[in-house]
């Protein structure tokens, strides 16, 4: 077995680094850790910590597979943008410069995630989880603006990982096992959709798209947008990925700011070539005033406008939820009230999005009309 690596983020400062071991009941040669972890559905990574609020999987630029993993440590949000350093069956190193969400404010920072099985008598394995973390200069800034000092923040952090890591563990440990077997992994139950819920409010942007609606499949190409060309089509967009749900229906995430954090963990609901409807029922949102959720629709349609031409329309609907509501009558605030702002800041996302997606489906549609002509 090849030996875990002192890996850090360059030459980063230390904030931590976080072990956890757990016991697999399988045979070493039957584990692959890295298959594992790109094939890992969000229902499954949810399932292995309370912390924990989706995930996904993508490839970088260069060809390389990510891990998109958002999860919720001590009231900090991480959005964790994984890329494959060392890949095997028996040791698997992801290294991001992931977003972080802080109590004192937005930052990033460094994170290795590295780990590891070795073989055990009576065909059983040991399973080593092991988190390190380096702080990045924006996050030193941050400490430093806020008097924060650096031994303080790293053995606050120590202490919460310490905590989050020993928690998912042995589930890590016990969703491995399960794959190995040939099981499915156990999932945190997916939310229903409720399209009665009360609607706040639907915001509708059209892009021109210059190439022959007969040449585009809408919906392959939504459930194949890589998370650096999500992000290239907003400055609101932080991260993107998908996978397949238990009963095979695809899943894409997308995580995005256009005012408020939300973790949009997207159902397919109808998908054809022409339109392709997908339905987060609880969208995990944060808030200066905390954790809430809504209920998100997300619809694509084509429309032809010529023969060598077509129309993008990209509808969002947004509707309210229990936890939703039961935010707003904590902070004393009304549906009235906040629905202005959160719905400008939907349109104005919309508008600048749009156009984007309708230049990056023309962009991946041309190669292949011309490759067919």
């Amino acid at each position: 077995m090849m030996e875990p690596s002192d890996a850090g983020a360059g030459a980063l400062p230390e904030l931590f680094t976080s072990i956890a071991t757990a016991e697999i009941d399988v045979a070493f040669d039957r584990i692959d850790l890295t298959d594992w972890v790109f094939g890992l559905s969000s229902a499954e990574y949810e399932m292995c910590s309370a912390d924990h609020i989706a995930c996904a999987s993508t490839t970088a630029p260069d060809g390389r597979r990510l891990s998109i993993n958002v999860e919720a440590i001590g009231g900090d949000v991480l959005i964790q943008r994984y890329v494959e350093d060392v890949s095997s069956p028996s040791l698997c190193r992801l290294r991001s410069t992931s977003d972080l969400l802080h109590r004192l404010g937005p930052a990033t920072i460094g994170i290795v995630w590295e780990f590891s099985v070795e073989a055990l008598a009576g065909n059983r394995c040991r399973f080593t989880n092991r988190i390190v973390g380096s702080a990045t200069p924006e996050l030193l800034d941050l400490f430093e603006r806020n008097a924060v000092p650096l031994s303080a923040a790293a053995a606050q952090m120590q202490s919460l990982t310490d905590v989050h890591n020993a928690g998912e563990t042995p589930w890590f440990a016990r969703n491995i096992a399960a794959k190995a077997r040939g099981a499915a992994g156990e999932g945190r139950p997916v939310p229903p959709l409720d399209l009665d819920a009360p609607l706040i409010g639907v915001s509708r942007c059209t892009a021109p798209v210059d190439v022959a609606i007969d040449d585009i499949d809408l919906s392959a190409w939504l459930f194949s947008l890589t998370d650096a060309d999500y992000r290239a089509c907003s400055v609101a967009h932080i991260a993107a990925g998908g996978n397949v749900m238990a009963d095979g229906r695809r899943f894409s995430l997308n995580v995005e700011r256009p005012r408020s954090l939300l973790v949009q963990k997207y159902q397919e609901v109808e998908s054809g070539r022409t339109l392709c409807r997908v339905v987060s029922p609880r969208s995990d949102m944060f808030t200066p005033q905390g954790r809430s959720s809504l209920h998100v629709t997300w619809e694509l349609r084509l429309a032809p406008t010529g023969p060598d031409s077509c129309a993008l329309t990209n509808l969002v609907e947004l509707r309210s939820t229990p936890e939703f509501e039961a935010g707003l009558a904590a902070a004393g605030l009304s549906m009235e009230t906040v629905k202005p702002p959160l719905l400008a800041a939907l349109s104005a996302h919309n508008a600048e999005e749009t156009p984007n997606f309708a230049a990056d489906l023309s962009m991946k549609v041309r190669p292949q009309c011309r490759g067919s002509s």
